[in-house]
């Protein structure tokens, strides 16, 4: 068996964990094309993209605030003087 076939396997005995972590203090298993940002706001929408009342907050709480977003290879690894934006959501500065 390659090296190729055995990380395809631990993949999918793993898969069931993506997104999750035991200890809050960590960060958790993260999905293909992902990577954790610092969240200061947390907004939610419904599946039509609609702002769901009462719903947002501030997150204040450090342990609280790492958030899953997907990126590109390109966004993931971003420097210069035209870095490539993450898709879907992005630093506001």
């Amino acid at each position: 068996m390659s090296w190729i076939q055995k990380l395809y396997e631990t993949y999918n005995n793993c898969e069931s964990m993506v997104g999750y972590s035991t200890d809050k203090r960590k960060r958790p298993l993260i999905p293909i094309c992902h990577m954790t940002a610092q969240a200061h706001i947390e907004i939610l929408i419904d599946q039509r993209g609609n702002f769901l009342k009462g719903r947002s907050r501030v997150v204040t709480d450090t342990s609280d605030a790492a958030t899953i977003i997907p990126c590109t290879e390109g966004s993931g690894s971003r420097a210069g003087k035209k870095p490539e934006c993450h898709p879907l959501c992005d630093q506001l500065q």
